[in-house]
């Protein structure tokens, strides 16, 4: 046991605060958000390279060359 921001809070054998069960809610709803931040963050990265590819695509067409040709 010790003192944490004013207030008498358990601490573990490795000096690590043991969180509430509204804190352990907490960390792991923020966790899981960031979570899902991250994978629509790369979801958006992946979509807006699918486009650059495609307009990329679409000047080789406008220049004549075909780029789905294999060599």
């Amino acid at each position: 046991m010790g003192i944490y921001e004013s207030k008498l809070r358990f601490f573990g054998r490795d000096n690590q605060l043991v969180l509430t069960d509204k804190e352990r809610a907490t960390t792991e709803r923020l966790e899981k958000e960031a979570a899902q931040q991250r994978a629509e963050t790369e979801r958006l990265e992946k979509e807006a390279a699918q486009r650059q590819v495609e307009e990329l695509k679409r000047r080789l067409r406008d220049l004549g060359a075909d780029p789905d040709a294999a060599d």
